[in-house]
């Protein structure tokens, strides 16, 4: 019977400081929270060195008493967007607003970065086991986090990111959570800074504290800063790293009324950072933003630290409905498909498996995709060694495919009872009872879900003269038989 309820998914957001939280992913926090998936924030900083914004409070900046404060900010925030929040390398439940472990790097260039505990002076191994072990604590299937610029550029964020990726990359691939870094599609942007340019009035900085302006709203242009812009309109920075062109956008979240209004509250939470006006905000760069009523999101490689691009303007939602892992393959397992061996390198000798999940990609160039299990061995020795070699099975050689689906089957000699030959491509065995046999090389590879893609190049294919016009194995409603 299909499930009632839907499943949850723990969430874990890594971010930098105190607001990044609410910034960057309130309306992905906010809205999962309130679909009842259990959402956690890891913040490496209590932001020590954030400047100030209201008058009233800007006593707090460059002193010992902003840390705490922005620590009841963060409480607030997190409260309002109904996710727990810790902050990294404290004990659950324990803070200690007096000795937190990593102090805020400032800005780049900032002497605050030649503090020894400054979060990008941290040992990168070290960010990366306590951001891993929090990952375990609270079970997170989903993580969260900048891309590889940190979203525009703040030492910090990049630390976190560099921290994040590496945390994962370094468990067992079936741990891995899946990975998505937070970006901006470029039209969003910019209907964004059309929705300011029509509705906030541009008023030039006044008044300074410390060197800076502390009045005043900074209207962007839609197209950035060398545009033409309507009279009143003040000069600003071009976009930032994280906005990206609408196709690297992989999946997207929308916020509900109550999520979105959520999301005020803890903006209104950080007042040392952000004040909130009716529908946009501004920091102490005094630049109006829209509040905006959705987020982007891109798959993270946690090989590369870098987005994995998408091909189209068609997104998925993130966490969003699913049906049960139980349902699913139950109706899939009417689905009748091949039978393949794949082979591939596994250090000095060689790994096979059987796979099912095998198609042809493209004629030019002749690609071929095969999808693994990461929690497969084969997964991976694949990773490692990128190359791999497909052979499809006659029915007359179920033995093979039988042996090779045995789960925890010994490495060694695996291969020993299955005749084999050596590929002229890639030097991989190819089975002599296979059908059809095909050598690859990795072109590209993509984390989805608890799966992997692999895509080959396709440098040589063969068919087979013994299994000629045989009965083709095949697996149907969990089990492999012939054709006929």
């Amino acid at each position: 019977m299909p499930s009632d309820a839907p499943a949850t998914v723990p969430v874990l957001a890594v971010h930098a400081h105190p607001d990044d939280e609410t910034l960057a992913t309130g309306v992905a926090l906010a809205t999962l929270a309130e679909r009842g998936h259990p959402v956690h924030v890891l913040t490496c900083t209590l932001g020590d060195h954030g400047e100030v914004l209201p008058a009233e409070l800007r006593h707090l900046e460059g002193t010992a008493d902003l840390a705490p404060h922005r620590r009841g900010e963060l409480a607030v925030a997190c409260a309002a967007l109904g996710v727990e929040h810790r902050v990294l390398g404290e004990e659950p439940g324990v803070p200690n607003p007096t000795a937190v472990r990593y102090r805020d790097s400032g800005m780049a260039g900032s002497s605050e970065a030649e503090h020894p505990r400054a979060l990008v002076n941290a040992d990168r191994a070290e960010l990366a086991d306590l951001v891993r072990e929090e990952i375990r604590r609270v079970g997170a299937r989903i993580v969260l986090t900048y891309d590889e610029t940190g979203g525009y550029g703040h030492p910090d964020h990049v630390a976190a990111h560099r921290a994040t990726v590496a945390a994962v990359r370094t468990m067992p691939v079936a741990e891995r959570p899946q990975l998505f870094a937070v970006v901006t599609p470029r039209s969003w942007e910019q209907e964004g800074r059309r929705w300011v340019a029509e509705r906030v009035e541009a008023v030039p900085p006044s008044g300074s504290f410390r060197g800076r302006p502390t009045a005043g709203v900074l209207v962007p242009h839609p197209d950035g800063p060398d545009a033409e812009r309507r009279p009143g309109a003040v000069e600003v920075d071009a976009l930032a790293s994280g906005v990206r062109a609408d196709n690297d956008v992989t999946h997207e979240v929308h916020g509900t009324p109550s999520s979105l209004e959520a999301v005020s509250r803890a903006r209104r939470a950080h007042a040392t950072q952000v004040a909130e006006h009716d529908g946009w905000w501004a920091m102490t760069n005094l630049v109006a933003h829209r509040a905006a009523p959705a987020e982007g999101y891109s798959w993270l490689d946690p090989a590369s630290g870098r987005i994995v691009t998408g091909d189209s303007d068609l997104r998925a939602p993130l966490a969003g409905p699913m049906a049960s892992r139980e349902d699913f393959r139950s109706a899939m397992g009417h689905f009748a498909t091949g039978v393949t061996v794949l082979t591939t390198r596994l250090g000095a000798g060689e790994h096979a498996m059987t796979a099912n999940a095998v198609m042809s990609v493209s004629l030019h160039p002749v690609l071929l995709a095969v999808c693994i299990d990461n929690a497969a061995r084969f997964c991976e020795a694949l990773e490692a060694s990128g190359v791999f070699t497909v052979n499809v099975l006659p029915a007359s050689a179920r033995g093979h495919g039988e042996w090779l689906a045995t789960p925890g089957r010994p490495l060694a000699g695996q291969l020993d009872q299955v005749p084999a030959y050596s590929g002229p491509m890639t030097g991989l065995p190819l089975l002599e009872e296979a059908s059809a046999r095909a050598e690859c090389r990795v072109v590209h590879r993509a984390v989805l879900g608890d799966h992997t893609l692999f895509v080959g190049l396709v440098e040589d294919v063969s068919e087979g003269e013994a299994a000629a016009g045989a009965d083709p194995l095949l697996f149907h409603r969990g089990r492999m038989r012939g054709l006929l």
